[in-house]
């Protein structure tokens, strides 16, 4: 073998053992990370949660509604918007005279000479027990100097005669008439009866007919949706207006009309697109939905479902809650299907173990435990799964016995693909 020979061997020989060694070295620095990645596996807790299956649909609430229309230009009411009102109350008027402010003047004048004129016939009751008095003393000083005069005693008849115009003084005093009192409180009386009548006659009187809400808010469709011929709603004759998303509802500022809406019962049809998702409904079940105006969840009756092709219409019946959308015409709502308890995990912390989904678990001891885990739903990043019994167990049709799943807290890795059963991790 040739010196050249025996070099190019050595060469190749160094070469696969520097290979070898870092090929080792390699493996060794993959092993020691990913040992420092299992060690430091993040992990979570599952959260209990309620899967909720629902679809939104278009609504369009339908109640007994009654509205009045105003007469005259001056009109004042004294319910507020929205406000619950019994039967037989009076809740405002319309005058039918431009000006009958003066009228209402002079009523409230003519009140208040009646009011005066009574206090000063009550004084003047009080001055004539005091104009008596005087009278009284004005008879008694005269016969005081009659008598003196009589037996020719003039002693203190300058103080006698002082007495007497200090009297008649008093007297003048009382007797004066105040300007008032020169009418009479039973003519005035009839003035202001008189008043009075001018002014109901020129105005409207609006009195409840029935309880209910009061409502400016007329939107022109209190006759179009009435609570009736509920068989008559189709889907392709709810047709709906351009509506504003901010103001649903073409609200009269000017105080043309007010209405009185039957607070004890309403209802809303609601426009289905796809006839398959009600195939299970029927009249007289339960049916939730939320109103996306505040997310709130009300339970009605469904009382009719009209079917058209494809698409229906259902109409659903509701005692409560008008107070808060009565001002309501064409909400969009979110019907409720089901809902599910369960717990909600990562959907990336699932894996397949032989044909079965799971988790790994970090156990007490700090062993890698796999926990079979049965899906109910999925919602965006999250799958939810069923809850155990008391004691943690699941059925699995692949299995025979019930087997134990997660619970509130089990810790749960996040990334079970470096993982493996019976691992220990400190």
């Amino acid at each position: 073998m040739s010196y050249e020979t025996r070099k190019k061997q050595r060469q190749k020989k160094k070469k696969i053992r520097r290979i070898i060694t870092i090929s080792i070295f390699i493996m060794f620095l993959l092993s020691i990370i990913s040992m420092i990645l299992t060690r430091n596996q993040r992990t979570i807790l599952p959260e209990s949660a309620v899967l909720v299956d629902e679809f939104q649909a278009q609504g369009i609430v339908i109640k007994n509604e009654k509205v009045f229309k105003f007469t005259g230009d001056n009109t004042k009411m004294s319910a507020k918007e929205g406000e619950r009102v019994p039967a037989g109350i009076n809740i405002g008027n319309t005058s039918l005279v431009k000006d009958i402010s003066r009228l209402e003047k002079e009523l409230e004048e003519v009140e208040n000479a009646i009011e005066t004129l009574s206090k000063s016939y009550n004084q003047s009751q009080i001055l004539k027990k005091d104009k008596n008095k005087v009278m009284e003393n004005q008879d008694k000083t005269i016969e005081e100097i009659q008598a003196k005069i009589v037996s020719g005693d003039y002693t203190d008849i300058d103080i006698s005669k002082d007495k007497l115009l200090s009297n008649n003084n008093k007297l003048k005093d009382v007797s004066q008439e105040k300007t008032l009192l020169n009418q009479s409180v039973e003519s005035l009386e009839k003035k202001k009866e008189s008043l009075i009548k001018e002014i109901e006659s020129s105005k409207i009187i609006y009195t409840t007919s029935s309880s209910g809400l009061i409502s400016y808010t007329i939107d022109g469709y209190e006759n179009i949706f009435v609570p009736r011929d509920f068989e008559n709603y189709k889907y392709d004759d709810l047709k709906l207006p351009e509506i504003d998303s901010k103001d649903q509802s073409k609200k009269d500022k000017n105080l043309k009309a007010f209405k009185i809406i039957d607070n004890f019962e309403w209802y809303m049809a609601i426009k289905i697109d796809d006839s398959n998702l009600i195939q299970s409904f029927k009249s007289g079940n339960s049916l939730t939905l939320k109103i996306s105006e505040d997310n709130r969840e009300i339970t009605g009756t469904i009382v009719a479902i009209n079917n058209s092709e494809d698409k229906s219409v259902i109409i659903v019946k509701f005692n409560s809650y008008l107070e808060d959308y009565y001002d309501l015409r064409f909400p969009v709502i979110s019907i409720i299907l089901s809902k599910k308890e369960g717990l909600k995990i990562p959907t990336k912390a699932i894996v397949d173990k032989d044909g079965q989904k799971g988790v790994y678990v970090k156990e007490y001891s700090g062993i890698v435990k796999f926990r079979p885990v049965s899906i109910i739903g999925t919602e965006k990043d999250y799958t939810y799964i069923k809850k155990g019994d008391k004691k943690g167990y699941i059925d699995i049709k692949s299995q025979q016995d019930l087997v134990k799943t997660i619970s509130l807290y089990d810790e749960i890795f996040m990334n079970p693909l470096r993982l493996k059963e019976g691992e220990i991790l400190n």
